[in-house]
């Protein structure tokens, strides 16, 4: 279905799910599963989408596409189908899948809710999470590329196809710091600059490669600068208003798993637990039996010799 859909629609235009549309599919999403689990006793595929035997294929064959990508070289001119894999639909589809079974699996753990559940909800529902701020949200993600002289302030910045945009404040580059090693390599490079936001607010700070200055919503990156003289720096602007969901997802995983690792013991491990417990008790019942008639024996023994 997937390659059909892309030899018909071509690419995934994620661009189209922008706010307010991606507000309204998650709406639609969550109604949808909320009817899902309600009609769960009527249609089997419901039932079914919430037990091991459709999450573990779905997930494995989403992580196998992902697998996929990150060993091929991604490009937007790239191979139109494993080059692009984001936008290739049977990847988007199998995401989709997972999302649903996650989604359903995680109201199951909620509504029939027991202290024990609390691995199994953090665990689905952090997937559920996860994936849709991913997804959902990717469209409104917003990244910009601005090129900043010394001593000049600039307020001017360019998507990435070249168009003018304008983040909502102004930065100055007060100075470039490098520092090289001795074969004349850079070890380090940094900016010192002034933000001046829309409401008069003034922020300085240091940008500096792997370490971004936030501002508001926004995150700036130091991108490159001004190999010969060193005048000017060009800084990549993200805004990105999902990724708080994304690492609450993750979040949720890691603290579902480690949960399943410190209270949850394994179910062979109780099951032997059980079964030595049982074989114990069993010993124990027969060694009593045996007991019980020996003492039985004797008192016969005892009445025959008093007869006698």
């Amino acid at each position: 279905m997937g390659v059909l859909l892309q030899a018909l629609l071509g690419p995934v235009r994620w661009a189209a799910l922008a706010h307010p549309v991606n507000i309204v599919l998650l709406a639609v999403l969550l109604a949808c599963i909320g009817v899902m689990y309600a009609l769960r006793r009527r249609v089997y595929l419901f039932e079914w989408m919430m037990h091991y035997g459709a999450a573990v294929p779905a997930l494995v064959y989403a992580l196998g596409l992902t697998l996929v990508m990150g060993l091929t070289l991604q490009d937007v001119h790239g191979m139109p189908w494993l080059g692009q894999m984001l936008r290739f639909w049977p990847f988007a589809l199998s995401w989709g899948w997972v999302v649903l079974i996650s989604g359903l699996a995680a109201l199951n753990h909620l509504l029939r809710w027991r202290w024990g559940e609390i691995p199994f909800v953090l665990n689905h529902l952090g997937v559920f999470v996860a994936v849709v701020a991913a997804t959902l949200g990717s469209a409104d993600k917003q990244e910009l590329r601005m090129r900043a002289y010394e001593g000049t302030p600039e307020w001017r910045a360019v998507t990435t196809s070249s168009a003018l945009a304008e983040p909502g404040f102004s930065l100055t580059l007060q100075d470039f710091v490098r520092e090289d090693y001795p074969d004349g390599t850079p070890r380090r490079y940094a900016s010192d600059v002034v933000i001046y936001t829309a409401d008069g607010g003034q922020i300085a700070g240091t940008v500096e490669v792997n370490h971004p200055l936030k501002v508001g919503a926004w995150r700036i990156y130091q991108q490159d600068y001004d190999k010969l003289a060193g005048e000017y720096s060009i800084f990549s602007l993200v805004r990105d208003p999902w990724l708080p969901w994304v690492y609450a997802g993750i979040l949720m995983m890691l603290l579902g798993a480690l949960c399943l690792m410190l209270f949850m013991a394994p179910r062979p491990v109780v099951e032997a637990e059980a079964a030595s417990v049982a074989e114990t008790e069993s010993v124990a019942e027969a060694e009593a039996e045996a007991e019980a008639e020996a003492e039985a024996e004797a008192e016969a023994r005892k009445d025959r010799r008093e007869v006698l």
